[in-house]
Parts: structure tokens; C-alpha cells; sequence
């Protein structure tokens, strides 16, 4: 799952580019777009996209509420999280607790013993793999300064910032 961060009111238009999708083409359409043609709705504003994992701590670190991953800034609140930002920004050691470390679990075998009778049945299974990818201090970093451009933009254009 994953966030957007945006600003619904933005100005947005209509853009047009040929379809990628493999196979696509005369004769043979994907049928996800319009006779070769991708047309998408595109706002004019910045937007962000994060996994739910990284928007979290970063929530979390602005001090807005990280449970609810909904959300919205109204204009006038933009500066004041604009200067915690800036503050994240100076100290490393601020950043430190969205600083998340990679992490690997699961992909045990697992014996399920049953019994029948005098027959005893052995089933081997194995749990799924996770990978729990890591939140380095440059990746925070480099993800402030994109939700501060974006704080910018809808600062300078008086938009409210909504995320889901």
C-alpha cells in the first residue's frame, strides 16, 4: 500500500502519450487505453508517493498523526510544518527515530506432524519470506526536501495539502 501527498485543488489538465503496454498494438489493443492513445489527468502541482512504511515515521517526525495515513494541512498551517522541516533538516539527530534498519524474516520450515492410527504423516511447509526494506538517514533526507517543495508549492498557491 502507499500514500499520496498532493493538492486536490491544483489546477490539472489532460495529458496524451502513446501507449507502452507490452503487446499493444493496431489491430491487437490492450484495451486500457483509447486506439493507442494513454490519455491521464494530471495535476499541476507537486505529488509524492510513498509506501506506507516510509510515510509513517516521516508523519510521525513532522508531528502530524501517523496512525491515520488520511490526512490533510490547511493553508495556514503549512509554514509552521514548513519550520520543522527546516528543523529535521539541521539536526541528524532529530532524524533519528524514522531511521528504520533492513530487516528479514520468515521463510522457516515448519513440521506439522499428524497421527492416524499407528501411521504418523510428516508435512513440510514453509512460511513466507518478508523483506522489511530499511529508511537510511540520506533517504529521509531526500524525502523531506520533496514534501517541502511540495509544502511550497501549496504555500504559494494558497492550496490545502491532502494525503491517502
Amino acid at each position: 500500500m502507499s500514500v499520496t501527498f498532493g493538492c486536490p485543488s491544483a489546477p490539472s489538465k489532460w495529458v496524451e502519450n502513446p501507449c507502452d503496454f507490452r503487446g499493444c498494438e493496431p489491430g491487437n489493443r490492450c484495451g486500457y487505453c483509447e486506439d493507442g492513445i494513454d490519455r491521464q489527468h494530471v495535476s499541476e502541482a507537486p505529488e509524492i508517493n510513498w509506501a506506507n512504511g516510509n510515510a509513517r515515521p516521516l508523519l510521525s517526525l513532522l508531528g502530524l498523526d501517523a496512525d491515520d495515513l488520511y490526512g490533510s494541512l490547511k493553508v495556514e498551517d503549512i509554514p509552521a510544518v514548513r519550520r520543522t522541516i527546516m528543523g529535521l533538516l539541521n539536526v541528524e539527530t532529530h532524524r533519528v527515530p524514522a531511521v528504520r534498519e533492513y530487516e528479514e524474516f520468515g521463510g522457516d520450515e515448519v513440521r506439522e506432524v499428524s497421527h492416524e492410527g499407528n501411521l504418523a504423516t510428516i508435512r513440510v511447509r514453509r512460511t513466507c519470506r518478508v523483506h522489511v526494506a530499511g529508511l537510511c538517514d540520506e533517504q529521509i533526507v531526500e524525502r523531506l526536501r520533496r514534501f517541502d517543495t511540495l509544502l511550497a508549492y501549496a504555500q504559494e498557491h494558497s492550496f490545502e495539502v491532502c494525503w491517502g
